[in-house]
């Protein structure tokens, strides 16, 4: 119902938020029909044959694609495992497929879909009454998980899929509950576009630089650093251990006189990162082919533990090696007041803002507009990375958006890229 999801967006997008007005995305994966991936949960049957594999394209004449009580295209034949299964599979497989459609348009109407109704089992599973979808990309990682179970056993239940789904939906909500204003890095690209190329900047007259911990988990497919180099092309690395500028006014420098002859621009991304795994706990993250979560980011978590134990401070002038780590641990050091929360989660949390902090203050040292001609400018765009547990995409939430001109004066354009008050704001576009 409306009034449910009112109570979950307490803080909906501002009207003038370039975010406020997007179009409604429909389910399903990039390249399947957008049924497939939900057609498992609308059917009470547990059928092994209800989800399928996600292969039913749009526009084709499978059955699942045609309108409820429809007879298959005369174009072509029906599918092999349809004449094998006889009318009976294909009545039902069209029953689920209509049931599929109605979750879809009830999802994309009014926002949230109850798929479990009384007496289907919540009481003995402990499902949460009402078990509401609020998130397309909650229903997209569901899918996912979804799918997986069927290929593993065959079949699956309406409430073993209400389980599943309550779970990415209790992610998101923890994700937003001390990250809020987090969206997809898509969203984020989309709100970079929008404000450079206005004042014409372009990838073609303009080079960018990435200060991002080189952690493997923050340059997959899909995350923030690879769909931002793949717009802007070729990228100048500028972090180190947590993100942080390391490469310092020299990189910097290197990097700023790299830029296209003429009125060409720099643009820095710099964020640091912190890991959430699947039971919610932040500074932690299951990485691929492991068993067990480990610390993430482990560099900003292995400083913190230090100083938490006691342990004695390291001199920066010893131990060049370990120089990034040392510096982490005394930052943090002479500033552990300001790392609080009531709970483990909230102080990783407030531990991954204070790495913006130290990142965002050696980043203002390092940077200048002592390069290119009398019109070149400095876009910096910061925030925190939030690698999400698989199989969601990552987040990524915007903390200060900038454009820096010759004069040295500062144009925030956060605003206009993110919509006002964009940090209060519980919003997520899928990542497809």
């Amino acid at each position: 119902s409306n009034e449910r999801r009112d109570s979950f967006h307490s803080h909906p997008p501002h009207p003038s938020s370039p975010l406020f007005n997007r179009p409604t995305p429909t389910m399903g994966f990039k390249g399947t029909h957008p049924s497939a991936s939900v057609s498992v949960i609308s059917s009470a049957s547990g059928s092994k044959h209800g989800g399928g594999s996600g292969s039913h394209r749009r526009g084709s004449s499978d059955p699942a694609t045609e309108p409820s009580g429809g007879a298959p295209s005369k174009k072509s034949s029906p599918p092999v495992a349809t004449k094998k299964l006889g009318q009976k599979w294909v009545r039902n497989f069209r029953r689920r497929a209509s049931a599929t459609r109605l979750v879809e348009s009830a999802f994309n109407e009014s926002g949230s879909v109850d798929l479990l109704p009384q007496g289907q089992g919540r009481e003995e599973k402990e499902i949460k009454i009402p078990l509401d979808i609020t998130n397309v990309e909650a229903m997209e990682a569901a899918s996912i998980d979804i799918k997986e179970r069927i290929r593993e056993k065959g079949s699956i239940t309406a409430c073993e899929s209400a389980e599943i789904l309550q779970e990415k939906m209790r992610i998101l909500m923890t994700v937003w509950a001390h990250f809020p204003g987090a969206m997809s890095s898509e969203d984020v690209l989309e709100g970079y576009k929008k404000v450079v190329e206005r004042r014409g900047d372009t990838p073609e007259n303009t080079l960018f630089a990435q200060s991002i911990c080189p952690d493997e988990v923050n340059h997959e497919e899909g995350d923030i650093t690879d769909i931002f180099s793949k717009y802007c092309g070729e990228c100048f690395h500028m972090g180190g251990l947590a993100g942080i500028p390391f490469t310092g006014k020299v990189g910097f420098g290197a990097f700023s006189h790299h830029v296209p002859d003429g009125d060409g621009h720099c643009a820095v991304l710099m964020a640091p990162h912190i890991g959430i795994d699947d039971k919610g706990r932040f500074g932690s993250y299951l990485r691929e082919g492991q068993s067990h979560s480990g610390s993430c980011c482990g560099a900003a978590v292995g400083a913190y533990v230090h100083c938490r134990s006691g342990k004695p401070i390291p001199d920066l002038s010893v131990d060049p090696e370990f120089y990034q780590f040392n510096y982490i641990i005394n930052r943090i050091h002479n500033r552990m007041d300001e790392i609080v929360g009531e709970t483990e989660c909230a102080k990783q949390a407030s531990l991954s803002r204070f790495m913006h902090q130290i990142g965002t203050e050696l980043l203002s040292k390092c940077v200048n507009t002592n390069f290119g001609g009398d019109k070149s400018t400095l876009v910096v765009l910061t925030g925190i990375q939030i690698n999400m547990p698989r199989p969601f995409c990552d987040f990524f939430l915007p903390l200060d958006f900038y454009i820096m001109k010759k004069d040295g004066t500062r144009e925030d354009v956060f605003d206009e890229a993110f919509g006002p008050k964009a940090a209060e704001q519980n919003y997520c576009r899928p990542c497809m």
